[in-house]
């Protein structure tokens, strides 16, 4: 099973709008994040994200991407200050290749806590929409596979 994982799209201050959408210029990183993966890099059956809106949003951009074929539904557990743990419980429940969208410190911890076995070593950082690709070889041994920072490829955000 491959797992991917990303950090929402840049979103609005809390002191604009207490919810913190996506901005425009978050929803563009994400559109041109989902594109390029859109175009064979990625597949993935299912997208879980966190209740927050930017999450949500960053998830439905992925999604549309996709051609609207990946099944899409919030998670419990994928909030910036949860514990990493009870996530990859679930995650290790999945049966195909899984799109998972989340916020710092949560994504760091969980790419920690899957490749070393505990969750404060610090070994990816994810800027806003950087995407990680884990490949599970069993429920305990995953490689990572690679990652993307959108700075990488986009110009001009």
């Amino acid at each position: 099973m491959k797992l991917y994982l990303a950090r929402h799209g840049e979103a609005v201050a809390k002191h604009i709008n207490p919810d913190s959408p996506l901005s425009e210029n978050g929803r563009k990183e994400v559109e041109a994040m989902a594109i390029f993966m859109a175009r064979g890099v990625v597949q993935f059956g299912q997208i879980r994200h966190s209740n927050k809106t930017r999450a949500r949003q960053t998830a439905e951009i992925f999604a549309e991407a996709m051609g609207g074929k990946a099944n899409i539904e919030a998670m419990e557990g994928l909030n910036p200050m949860d514990n990493p743990e009870p996530a990859l419980e679930e995650i290790m429940k999945f049966g195909e290749d899984t799109l998972v969208v989340g916020h710092l410190p949560f994504m760091g911890k969980l790419v920690d806590l899957i490749l070393t076995g505990a969750s404060a070593s610090g070994l990816v950082e994810f800027n806003t929409c950087t995407m990680a690709c884990l490949q599970g070889r069993n429920q305990r041994d995953w490689a990572l596979k690679w990652i993307l920072n959108p700075e990488l490829f986009i110009q001009d955000l």
